[in-house]
């Protein structure tokens, strides 16, 4: 028995001094005008990421130090969007190095340069990379380089990887204190020498949400890389997950709207089939309260013809399914000459609540002592009074707020 456990002492101990040998070894990466060096590698049974210097830069203490400060800030992350640290050896025949967690994937530099950013995989990119910065943040470390080359999307579900910490800092760090990063993606304020915070980062994410659109970004992707991006820090947003919830609330609300709109246009009918005086149509015989028989009202809205005001016709709504009090009330579509009207409708003119799509450029109301006009494209949702809008709502083509207007009468 005592020799059986000699034995196997002996082979714990063999097992144990093979798993801190690394095989398979590769070059992956040297980078062309900095210091540092990746290869690729093999230990029980996965792939690892060595991160290393250049053999012209291992004897330099300054940047053995920056290297080791980047393992300190790699170490202590533990977050699904952020490249772990798992340790940092000497490697026999590389070196110091920094062990990291194998990611496959791409730079989004190469995703976007492959042309696979869709709207929903922006979002995704966008929100994964908001957390990862949040995070970062929260731990008071500023990544300080944030740009395509240094955030990786796996294969495998297109997630986010923030990698590279070479040049993070922290309130708390007493070295390699230096303005850092590469300039299309440095802060105004880095520039002009203050010290940066997680608004830094908030800028580059800026920059990176335009490059993600090839430099033309629309909608919800342009307002939030434009805030992101100004000038004044004061003026961004202070913290990523205001992006996130940004995101969210702009892509979502026009959704919210239309269930709202469903809702309202089922009560107004449920309310209006309540009434003594209204039925559905489709129902023959049924009287209501005047004692007029349903197929009557049906006899006499087929002989009505579509009244004509300023060359443009309208029809009542009781022949889309709905009979009303008055056939000059309701609730229909009218084509202007200047865009498309859905909402009530009076005397063949917009009257009460609506919408105006407005197809070229027009004078909103003839009283607007500011002379406003619309531009194609631009909706305006509100009330309107004998044909004009009276107050409401102005919006872009982007479903972006322009003006909010009250012109009374």
């Amino acid at each position: 028995m005592m020799g059986n456990d000699i034995d196997s002492g002996f082979l714990i101990a063999d097992v144990l001094k093979s798993k801190r040998i690394f095989t398979d070894i590769e070059l992956l990466y040297k980078s062309k005008s900095g210091a540092s060096v990746l290869y690729r590698a093999k230990r029980d049974g996965k792939w690892h990421i060595l991160k290393t210097l250049k053999p012209e830069y291992a004897g330099s203490e300054l940047l053995k130090n920056l290297l080791m400060k980047e393992y300190g800030y790699s170490y202590d992350m533990d977050h699904p969007n952020i490249v772990r640290a798992l340790g940092f050896e000497e490697v026999q025949g590389i070196g110091a190095c920094i062990i990291l967690e194998y990611i496959d994937g791409i730079t989004l530099l190469d995703f976007i340069r492959a042309q696979k950013i869709t709207t929903d995989r922006a979002i995704r990119i966008i929100k994964e990379l908001c957390c990862a910065l949040d995070y970062i943040h929260c731990k008071q470390i500023v990544h300080r380089d944030l740009r395509p080359e240094n955030i990786m999307i796996t294969h495998n579900g297109n997630h986010v990887k923030l990698i590279d910490f070479g040049f993070a800092d922290s309130n708390d760090a007493a070295i390699l204190k230096a303005s850092a990063g590469t300039p299309k993606y440095v802060s105004p304020e880095v520039v002009a020498g203050q010290v940066p915070d997680g608004r830094a980062d908030i800028y580059a994410l800026g920059i990176i949400i335009t490059d993600m659109f090839l430099g033309k970004p629309r909608g919800v992707f342009k307002t939030i890389a434009s805030k992101c991006s100004c000038v004044d820090r004061d003026k961004r947003y202070q913290y990523a997950d205001e992006i996130s919830a940004e995101l969210f609330y702009k892509r979502k609300t026009p959704v919210y709207i239309a269930i709202a709109l469903i809702v309202v246009l089922i009560a107004v009918v449920l309310l209006w089939s309540q009434r003594g005086d209204v039925r559905l149509l489709g129902f023959d015989g049924i009287e209501n309260s005047s004692g007029l028989k349903i197929e009557h009202i049906q006899d006499t809205i087929k002989q009505s013809e579509p009244d004509t005001v300023a060359g443009q016709k309208y029809q009542v709504a009781s022949e889309k399914g709905v009979v009303v009090d008055s056939p000059k009330v309701y609730t229909g579509e009218l084509v202007l000459s200047n865009g498309k009207y859905v909402g009530e409708i009076s005397a063949g003119k917009p009257h009460g609540k609506g919408t105006m799509y407005y197809s070229e450029a027009s004078l909103i109301n003839s009283k607007d002592e500011k002379r406003r006009f619309s531009e194609k494209g631009d909706t305006f949702i509100g009330k309107f009074y004998n044909g004009v809008p009276e107050y409401g709502k102005l919006y872009n083509s982007d479903n972006e707020l322009k003006a909010v207007l009250n012109f009374g009468r």
